[in-house]
């Protein structure tokens, strides 16, 4: 913090911060037109997928600059109010289901497969799958209110607490289908995506499973400061 006085100044530094976040939902349901290996075309109906647990955690180094202003006394009370940039480190996304029931069904044939395994039509237990995520810096407004007591002439013991909310879109997903994609090429015959890039059928339209990603944090600071 550089203090213009003895009340006001301005502070920046460098903050690591972790995220988390989760999609469930107990009946996931789905269907849509696709091809299987022979290009013949068909509809990829999923139901009754049950459990459905999609996280997504990510690291970010912060970078604030915030207007402090405090009392003096022994006792001082502060607050302080700005912007925060985050710049991503790392993000991942998980997604496991604890079981999925699939059928094909061939409108030109009118018959509706439920048990070709190999071709990913049947029902499934216990799948997961892990994949990296694409974010773009956040900018987030952050608030800091609290209290600092004089330990000696110089060091202050201080607590607050904090709050930043994310003001734009940090998904950077390139759009990766649908949430559970058929996929003839893979030996379980469908992948399972990340929700933040991904669609699911409504009344025959395509929509986004997540409309917008943007970081949110609410704590408690406890530290000890020191004046130079």
């Amino acid at each position: 913090t550089y203090s213009f006085n003895t009340n006001w100044g301005i502070l920046s530094g460098a903050e690591m911060a972790f995220y988390s976040a989760k999609v469930e939902t107990d009946n996931y349901t789905d269907a849509f037109n696709t091809k299987d290996v022979d290009d013949t075309p068909f509809e990829f109906r999923i139901k009754g997928g049950g459990n459905l647990e999609n996280k997504q955690n990510a690291v970010f180094i912060n970078i604030p600059v915030m207007v402090r202003y405090q009392t003096t006394g022994e006792l001082k009370f502060y607050a302080a109010a700005g912007g925060k940039i985050g710049i991503p480190v790392k993000a991942d996304s998980k997604l496991g289901i604890s079981a999925i029931t699939t059928t094909a069904y061939y409108p030109d044939d009118n018959i509706e497969y439920t048990d070709k395994p190999f071709m990913g039509i049947g029902t499934f237990n216990n799948l997961s799958e892990k994949k990296k995520m694409k974010l773009k810096t956040s900018i987030m407004l952050s608030i800091e209110l609290g209290a600092k007591y004089a330990i000696t002439k110089s060091n202050d013991l201080y607590a607050g607490i904090y709050f930043d909310y994310g003001l734009n879109d940090i998904n950077n997903s390139k759009d990766a289908g649908r949430l559970i994609e058929y996929n003839p090429q893979l030996a379980q015959g469908f992948e399972l995506n990340n929700s933040i890039a991904s669609v699911i059928t409504d009344n025959d339209k395509a929509i986004k499973v997540i409309d917008k990603v943007a970081p949110m944090a609410i704590g408690i600071k406890i530290g000890v400061s020191f004046a130079l």
